[in-house]
């Protein structure tokens, strides 16, 4: 096939048909003034200046380069006599330039149509039409298709857009298409979306925004045809329906507390914060063990049924919970006695003391501890000692202490201190202590800085010890 010549020398002439002497050509990149260059050949060597300036016929070596470009043309005095935008020249592996209707017609068993690239360039490549730098459709030279963007990040890429699948009636359609945050895949109307593998339906999604799993008609939120088995928790806010099951081996976990509608049977275990029942004809069957930090009925006639029930640690809440004692210490060697391991939930514990007595004429003193250690400061507060005919006052600073009276070293000391959580871990403090020949009260704060975990009796001067009697704490 032969095609005509093209012009191998660009000219340009003036409105009365005179080459243009001395004018002046300007070339910019499409649809913009910035400046964009022109070569002297073929090989794009060497620029051509910008304007160009036409030689005495009015002529020049005019190559251009793959981008698209617009010309201004001015005379030798600069005045401009024509602007025209979106000029572009096929490469040489393009050529020659189609335009027109084109028919690409082969009977051969062959493709009709059979594009190389050996280079790095695209493919296949449609521009817009309106402004060429911008790709509607490419095929990069990897084989990567991309709609709406010359860059494919992926074998399909549509960028700006979604894709659209329309049944053989043209009439039910689905999307897929993502924003700035999400990625999403819609079926419009009243149509569902439905997951398959090997040719049996498994996952519905109805117009309503119901799931079902192995159910085509899901009637709440997620309707399950068959087991559901999960190796983590059912966390709270779960509610159990009427005629549920929970099978052997499931463990149903709720972070506040659990709702039984009706009726539930729990085949092992039912570990919750909280049971709250809710209705005369509620009910909970546990058929093994039952771990919960509070039970509440809420109507005289709920009723729970245990079949088995193993209880540990507390069975109701704590501030129902029965007073507990620790464990009675003789007070017969050592300065110090330690009441440890006292538990987070405990707002009042009682240190009782029975014919302690000190090796030398000190006295005895109360402290209290976080899991840190015992707190010897920071204590607020008044003693007064009530002899027969005196009273002694004094304030304490280092402990809940005793104001250096009665003097002996035959004082048998026998009362209680009470020790009350006011908030926020501060702990006031109530003692009445007696001796044969008087009685010392003790009144005083401490703010702990922590969770109260120990108790100790210590002596005060730190050096008499103790030889007689005994101590212990009641918490609740």
């Amino acid at each position: 096939m032969a095609v005509v010549t093209p012009t191998a020398k660009a000219q340009f002439i003036d409105a009365a048909g005179i080459p243009l002497a001395g004018g002046l050509l300007y070339t910019y990149a499409a649809g913009t003034t910035t400046p964009q260059a022109t070569y002297t050949d073929s090989t794009a060597a060497t620029a051509n200046s910008n304007p160009i300036v036409l030689d005495s016929r009015g002529e020049a070596n005019i190559w251009l380069g793959s981008a698209t470009y617009k010309f201004k043309l001015c005379d030798s005095t600069n005045t401009e006599i024509w602007t025209v935008d979106n000029i572009s020249a096929p490469t040489s592996g393009l050529s020659p330039v189609l335009s027109g209707n084109v028919t690409i017609s082969s009977t051969s068993s062959g493709p009709a149509l059979s594009i190389t690239q050996s280079g790095t360039g695209a493919i296949l490549k449609v521009p817009d039409p309106t402004n060429p730098a911008v790709t509607l459709f490419t095929i990069d030279n990897t084989g990567q298709m991309g709609i709406g963007t010359a860059s494919p990040g992926s074998a399909i890429d549509l960028a700006g857009g979604g894709l659209q699948i329309s049944s053989s009636g043209g009439t039910a359609r689905s999307k897929v298409y993502a924003d700035a945050t999400n990625s999403y895949y819609t079926a419009e109307g009243t149509r569902a979306a439905v997951i398959t593998a090997n040719s049996t339906n498994l996952i519905y999604a109805d117009s309503s925004g119901f799931v079902g799993i192995k159910n085509a008609a899901p009637t709440v939120a997620l309707d399950v045809t068959g087991a559901l088995k999960t190796s983590g928790a059912i966390t709270g806010g779960t509610s159990i329906s009427s005629g549920t099951t929970l099978a052997s081996g499931t463990t149903l976990t709720a972070g506040s507390s659990l709702s039984v509608t009706t009726s539930a049977s729990i085949g092992t275990t039912l570990s919750v914060d909280t049971i709250a029942e809710k209705t005369s004809s509620a009910g909970v069957t546990v058929n093994n063990t039952l771990k919960a930090d509070t039970i509440s009925g809420k109507t005289s006639s709920t009723s729970m049924t245990l079949a088995g029930i193993s209880i540990s640690s507390s069975i109701i809440d704590n501030a129902a919970r029965p007073i507990s004692a620790g464990t009675a210490q003789n007070t017969t060697s050592g300065t110090v006695i330690n009441f440890t391991g006292i538990p987070s939930w405990v707002r009042r514990v009682v240190l009782m003391i029975q014919g302690v007595s000190l090796s030398g004429t000190g006295q005895v003193g109360v402290r209290l501890g976080t899991s840190s250690g015992f707190v010897s400061s920071g204590y607020t507060g008044g003693t007064s000692s009530i002899g027969a005919s005196t009273v002694i006052t004094g304030s304490i600073s280092t402990g809940f202490e005793m104001t250096n009276t009665f003097a002996s070293a035959s004082n048998a000391f026998s009362g209680a201190y009470t020790i009350s959580l006011l908030g926020s871990n501060i702990w006031v403090c109530t003692g009445a202590v007696g001796v044969s020949s008087g009685n010392i009260i003790i009144n005083g704060h401490l703010s702990l800085g922590g969770t109260l975990t120990q108790v100790q009796l210590y002596s005060q001067n730190g050096s008499d010890t103790f030889d007689a009697g005994s101590a212990n704490i009641l918490y609740e």
